[in-house]
Parts: C-alpha cells; sequence; structure tokens
C-alpha cells in the first residue's frame, strides 16, 4: 500500500504533516478518540470528574458473582477489603489478580489518561492496583459506609447485582479543596454500570433499606507518582489543602474521619432545628 500524502496523513519517511487546520494526523486521531470517549460517558454533574458508563454484561457480572459467592462458602482463608468494609473480599487474593490487571491496562488507565491528563500528573502513569468486592446488606453485610476518600489515584467502581433498595452512591468534594465537605451528587447502582472518579473524592454509601448489594472495587495506583510524593519532589495527592469554603454539608461528615464532626453535626443539627421551628411550614 502507498503511504498517505496530502490531506493529513504521514510523509513517505513517517514524519507527519499538518491538515488545513494546522493538525496533525495523531492530533486528530486523538481528538476523535476523545470524543469517542466524551459520547460513551456521562458526567454525573458537571465539571464533578465523576462519570458513568455501562462496562459489564449481566452475565459478566452473574460469573463474577458467582466467583466470590463460591470462595465465601470454603474455609480458606482471607481478607476484608479494607479498614472501613467489614464484608467482602480481596478479588486479587483469589485468582483474579491478572483479569483486575488487564482492566487496569485495557480501559482504567487509557481512560483515566483521556479523563484526567490534563489536570492530574498521575493520570498517565497508573500502573498497579487493589481490587476487591464489598457487600452491602440489610442484613450479614455492611449497611452502609461513611464518608471518605480512597486510597488510589482514580478509583472504578461496577455494581455487580443483586436487588436492592437504597444504598445509593453519595459524593461530595474532593479531599484538600475547599469545598470537599460540599455535596455533588447521588447515584443509583445499576447492576454492568460502571462509576470512574478521582480517589480523593469524598464518598460514601447511604444505607442500604433491603436486599444486598456486591461491587467491584479497583483502586488504581501510579508507583511513579507515589515514588515522587514520598520524596518531596510533588505534593502529595490532595495537599496543599486548602481552607474550607463555609459551614459543610451535614450528608458530608464523617464520623470517622473528621475531628470535628461532633461539633459540626450538633452546630448544624441546631441549626436545622431552628429553621424548622421558625417556619413549620416549609
Amino acid at each position: 500500500p502507498g503511504s498517505r500524502s496530502g490531506s493529513g496523513g504521514r510523509d513517505g519517511d513517517g514524519s507527519e504533516d499538518e491538515n488545513r487546520d494546522g493538525g496533525t494526523y495523531d492530533e486528530r486521531v486523538r481528538m476523535s478518540a476523545e470524543a469517542a470517549v466524551a459520547a460513551a460517558l456521562t458526567e454525573a454533574a458537571p465539571g464533578a470528574g465523576i462519570y458513568t458508563f455501562d462496562l459489564f454484561t449481566a452475565s459478566f457480572c452473574e460469573a463474577l458473582l458467582q466467583e466470590v459467592d463460591m470462595f465465601e462458602r470454603t474455609d480458606l482463608p482471607r481478607r476484608r477489603p479494607n479498614t472501613m468494609n467489614a464484608a467482602g473480599l480481596i478479588v486479587n487474593e483469589i485468582g483474579m489478580h491478572a483479569l483486575m490487571t488487564e482492566l487496569l491496562d485495557a480501559l482504567v488507565s487509557p481512560l483515566a489518561a483521556a479523563l484526567y491528563g490534563q489536570t492530574e500528573i498521575f493520570a498517565t502513569s497508573l500502573d498497579h492496583h487493589h481490587s476487591f468486592v464489598v457487600h452491602y446488606a440489610n442484613q450479614g453485610g455492611d449497611r452502609g459506609l461513611d464518608m471518605h476518600h480512597d486510597a488510589s489515584e482514580v478509583t472504578l467502581n461496577v455494581c455487580l447485582g443483586r436487588r436492592f433498595t437504597g444504598a445509593g452512591l453519595r459524593f461530595c468534594g474532593r479531599f484538600g479543596s475547599g469545598s470537599h465537605r460540599t455535596s455533588t451528587c447521588v447515584l443509583s447502582h445499576s447492576p454492568g454500570q460502571a462509576v470512574m472518579h478521582l480517589g480523593r473524592q469524598r464518598h460514601g454509601a447511604d444505607t442500604i433499606e433491603s436486599g444486598e448489594r456486591l461491587n467491584l472495587i479497583l483502586w488504581a495506583r501510579s508507583s511513579a507518582f507515589r515514588a515522587a510524593a514520598g520524596y518531596g519532589h510533588v505534593d502529595p495527592d490532595g495537599y496543599p489543602r486548602e481552607k474550607e469554603e463555609g459551614n459543610p454539608d451535614s450528608v458530608c461528615l464523617s464520623k470517622t474521619n473528621d475531628r470535628d464532626f461532633d461539633a459540626w453535626n450538633e452546630r448544624l443539627s441546631l441549626s436545622s432545628l431552628t429553621s424548622q421551628t421558625l417556619n413549620p411550614n416549609p
């Protein structure tokens, strides 16, 4: 086949020529890829950097659930996912590490680069992960999860099922920002649907009302960024911290992670009670 010529392709020596608008062939490919990515995603709130998209089929979700269920029925040793979730499994440790690495390499890393590459220095160097399944249930699992931010640079969260009500995924601002305790949005889970967000985005799980919900979580991390931050070459994620803007929203307070939780909880409760007293019929 002959080489591209004339209209924004590559010259015979492999160098790039420019199209009439001054863009190179690679730039147009990148712009087309970014447009395709944008068309496939929904941003949960304008400018929030929280994205939802369809990812797994129903049959794939069921296959993952069967693997988790079978392991849970054994007497094999297991560790729970993290310090906050008492129910669930680290899937890296039950034979799924290679699968999760493929998910990181094929989807999470390139998507993170496209979504966050212009603003986050770690977005193009995600190279390892901590992956696990969390289990929320009205009985026999975690009922909800306090507000927190993840030990990751980027997080992928995929609902696997099953039938449930409640248990919404509530987002606030980003750790380190002046609005980190300002409510952003609440997402309802749907099996097979994924949510991607920065690890420092504060979030929590609302109380599950009935049934059970299992989600696959992949915490994507960058060795290069963490090493650079560890040696003081760059600021750690979320630093330097900004001064908080105004009063926090009560739904964004964390009993586990906020030293001033009790003070703000009392203050906001009194404020709400006073408002209801003065305006009994809003």
